[in-house]
């Protein structure tokens, strides 16, 4: 059995050992590759509620996840991914396979549903009559756009501090019994 300790070893040999880890930081290096080199933008990739829910491009709960326009956004992601790697090891390469796929899954629909809730919120709240402002667009929150692997990574930390006893390190900085 391998070991979950935090001792580092070459790359060539964590390739081998965390075989999905490395492919998905594989994935997401190229996906951000492709888009600088067509040019691609945050409405055409992006998790969009109008998008989503009212046109049913549910292409983009994939898309959306695993594209980074910013370099700097992109490589947080993939820190944070490589240090939560020992979870592969902890359920198997499948079964860490299902589980990152259940957790974009739940991320994207989380992240759905607090657009949704903050649009019908604004809508209520803004009074046309006693309010001398012009109102806020009504749909201002379903025409917003995300990218980014940290949803999935979020739940990864959640799943971590939850199902694991031992101490919970993200990026060498948090340590204890949970988050």
């Amino acid at each position: 059995r391998r070991r979950m300790s935090g001792e580092a070893q070459p790359l060539v040999t964590e390739v081998f050992v965390f075989p999905v880890t490395s492919i998905i930081v594989v994935i997401l290096l190229s996906v951000c590759v492709w888009i600088r080199m067509h040019g691609k933008t945050y409405e055409q990739l992006g998790i969009c509620y109008q998008k989503c829910v009212h046109e049913k491009q549910y292409w983009r709960f994939i898309t959306g996840t695993l594209s980074h326009i910013s370099i700097y956004h992109l490589f947080m992601n993939i820190a944070t991914l490589w240090s939560l790697r020992n979870m592969e090891l902890h359920y198997g390469s499948l079964g860490y396979l299902k589980i990152t796929f259940l957790l974009l899954i739940l991320s994207v629909s989380h992240y759905l549903t607090i657009l949704y809730v903050c649009n019908y919120l604004i809508n209520e709240a803004v009074d046309p009559d006693e309010d001398p402002q012009p109102p806020p667009s009504p749909n201002r929150f379903l025409d917003v756009y995300s990218l980014g692997y940290s949803g999935v990574l979020f739940g990864w930390i959640a799943v971590q501090s939850i199902a694991i006893d031992q101490k919970t390190e993200i990026w060498g900085l948090v340590n204890g019994h949970s988050i």
